[in-house]
């Protein structure tokens, strides 16, 4: 019994720490807000605790990194306290700078290597973290969002009714990942 509710407890925290989506529908518009070109394919979007890999069929996977600070991200309403996203449209949604993981590995070999002969007592892995964090804030201007949105069927009780993603670049050119 102890074996059952453990390996239970262990999928479920797994399953916490990831949202999966698969969408079918993707549109790319430029800044116009213009169709530049609509497909239907299947796209699986898995967000995990500091990482997003957004896979389409045919297409090898994307992975991008994203931190949930304050300086990195926007959250707008949650499950249990809806926002009014947009004209009567209900829901929740979080936005956040990604940066591409070649991005995020090339600083941290670079700073690896600024402070190599650095004692390992002053240069741990959380200083690390930081200072790279820190060369992502620099490069913020340039980094494309994501926006995760998920909509409510009613005003003030959540029911699942759809949600979709997209990533605006910033030529002001988005990519729409939806499901229907």
């Amino acid at each position: 019994m102890k074996k059952i509710l453990l390996s239970s407890l262990f999928f479920l925290i797994a399953f916490v720490a990831n949202a999966q989506g698969i969408y079918t529908k993707v549109k790319k518009y430029d800044k116009f807000d213009d169709v530049v070109w609509e497909k239907d394919v299947k796209t699986i979007i898995d967000k995990g605790l500091s990482k997003i890999t957004i896979e389409t069929k045919g297409k090898k996977p994307v992975e991008y990194t994203y931190y949930d600070d304050s300086w990195f991200s926007l959250h707008n309403g949650r499950q249990d306290s809806l926002s009014n996203i947009v004209s009567d449209i209900y829901g929740y949604e979080d936005q956040y700078y990604i940066f591409p993981k070649d991005t995020v590995d090339k600083a941290t070999n670079d700073l690896l290597e600024l402070y190599k002969d650095a004692s390992d007592s002053i240069m741990t892995s959380d200083l690390i973290k930081a200072l790279v964090k820190w060369e992502m804030t620099l490069k913020v201007l340039d980094a494309p969002t994501i926006v995760f949105r998920t909509i409510s069927k009613y005003k003030h009780v959540f029911e699942y009714e759809t949600d979709f993603v997209w990533i605006r670049f910033r030529d002001g050119s988005r990519i729409i990942y939806s499901k229907r």
